[in-house]
């Protein structure tokens, strides 16, 4: 029993969302731009017209309806004239460093719970402890039923003793000049013998995932920090602006600084 208390619990702390944003906008004809976000968006439309298109899809917002915009997912939105709605920006992160609505390659759509957009107007007006907390556990509510929609398990992934200890000395080391023979190293492998681990248990080499973790690294303090790009840059192991700059062009299709200036807009939104 014991051992399945604590099965339980590690599944509990490891799913665990963060909220980078979250409040109320009224959107216009200005809403009608690109975005590629390094968080999840939930939107609960409460008036107006309002499109959301990605490849493959185009979809009206609509009253009583909830939608699900995936981390990393290209889209645009467009508003013809006027639009209200509640927004949560999300990112559900596992022990692995991966979003895991990153793994939903379209927008969803479900209808509402009964008075669930009565309930985030009423929470929305409270400041106590637990409103915010019954706020919370709403929207984790239908995060879940977005995952359950797309087939999507949150199951913690099991990975070899030595594939665990590189991830998280990657996660909390991460950096450019992180090199494969260093992370081998640690963990008592060959080069080749953690490549393969990699491939086996990722489908993926180490260095392919350090270059995943800096985009996604990169993303994040574009859009959610105001720290210079050299200050970015320095920080995650990039000689210089420049070469920074044309690697996250390589990534994203954009400049950071093109990045950041829609991401400061778009992530009001």
């Amino acid at each position: 029993m014991k051992s399945n208390r604590l099965q339980m619990s590690d599944q509990l702390n490891l799913w665990n969302p963060k909220f980078s944003d979250a409040s109320f906008a009224l959107l216009d004809q200005k809403w009608n731009q690109g975005f590629c976000s390094p968080y999840s968006r939930l939107y609960y439309p409460i008036a107006g017209e309002a499109y959301l298109e990605w490849e493959g899809g185009r979809i009206q917002m609509k009253a009583g309806f909830m939608y699900l915009i995936p981390a990393g997912l290209p889209f645009r939105g467009n508003c013809p004239s006027h639009a209200e709605k509640f927004y949560f920006h999300i990112n559900l992160m596992g022990s692995d460093g991966y979003d895991l609505c990153a793994g939903i390659h379209q927008i969803l759509e479900l209808p509402l719970q009964a008075g669930r957009l009565e309930l985030l107007q009423q929470l929305r007006e409270e400041r106590a402890v637990g409103a915010v907390l019954k706020m919370k556990a709403a929207v984790q509510e239908d995060l879940a039923a977005f995952l359950q929609e797309a087939g999507i398990r949150a199951e913690k992934a099991e990975y070899s003793r030595p594939v665990r200890k590189t991830l998280s000395f990657i996660r909390e080391h991460l950096s450019l000049q992180l090199s494969v023979r260093e992370l081998a190293e640690r963990v008592y492998l060959s080069e080749a013998g953690l490549s393969r681990l990699f491939q086996k248990e990722l489908r993926k080499t180490p260095g392919q995932y350090i270059d995943e973790m800096l985009c996604f690294e990169a993303q994040r303090q574009l859009a959610l920090t105001d720290r210079s790009i050299r200050t970015i840059a320095e920080r995650l192991g990039f000689c210089d602006q420049f070469y920074f700059s044309r690697r996250f062009r390589q990534w994203v299709g954009k400049t950071p600084s093109q990045y950041r200036k829609e991401e400061k807009y778009n992530n009001v939104h």
